[in-house]
């Protein structure tokens, strides 16, 4: 694997769970989208895969200690609270990335159609969500072949991973050169972005010591995602 920061642009093609991913959010099957909606979904997927590129930025630092409720990577870095030393309890590397939409907001707002801006920000969403499963496929794809898997991916504010986390992530992997912010609430800017962070640990490792994100939410009863996972 590389050891060094990363940016990578996404081939829309290669962003298989777009389907799915729709279909979670919206109820619409992209093969059989209902006449109601005319030409608005496919127009607004045409707008958004022409005018804006789905980035990825990326980089690996070691663990270099971990204590009770915070874990040091790199020089002097924390991510901090009571979720993040169990998240990385085995990992002597973290991988911290972004995916994002640079200029969403500004082809959002130039598309006048309700329908399809409506649309738009839905396949934002999308796409996004799509760009971090392309990204979790290329890690299996690089470490294939090394004594290292990854865990499951955690995003900062997600389960008691606390929110603050996105300082130290941002002041790690700098996405501001790829168009990816922080607002002073820690939302990401454009909204159409998610971070996270991904242990790298031995080969050795069971799976079953990760910590898994759906573990930790309150619809895994009745999630279809948490159920397949689990069987």
């Amino acid at each position: 694997m590389t050891n060094h920061r990363t940016i990578l642009q996404v081939p829309y093609e290669q962003c298989s769970k777009t389907a799915y991913y729709l279909k979670k959010h919206t109820g619409i099957d992209l093969s059989d989208i209902p006449e109601k909606y005319g030409s608005s979904v496919i127009n607004a997927q045409k707008t958004l895969m022409e005018q804006l590129t789905l980035t990825v930025v990326f980089d690996r630092f070691p663990v270099n200690r971990i204590e009770e409720n915070k874990v040091i990577v790199h020089d002097s870095s924390c991510f901090t609270g009571k979720m993040a030393p169990r998240i990385l309890k085995h990992a002597k590397e973290v991988i911290c990335f972004v995916v994002t939409l640079p200029g969403f907001h500004e082809v959002h707002d130039s598309v006048i159609d309700v329908m399809e801006n409506y649309f738009l920000d839905t396949w934002g969403t999308v796409y996004v969500e799509a760009g971090e499963a392309w990204f979790k496929d290329y890690l299996d794809t690089i470490l294939e072949n090394s004594d290292t898997r990854k865990t499951p991916a955690w995003n900062p504010g997600q389960h008691e991973f606390e929110l603050a986390n996105q300082h130290p992530l941002f002041e790690l992997l700098q996405p501001e050169d790829i168009g990816c912010k922080l607002d002073k609430h820690l939302r990401m800017i454009p909204f159409k972005s998610t971070s996270g962070i991904i242990g790298i640990v031995p080969k050795d490792i069971p799976e079953e010591e990760d910590l898994i994100p759906c573990d930790f939410c309150p619809l895994s009863p009745t999630c279809p995602a948490s159920k397949s996972r689990k069987e």
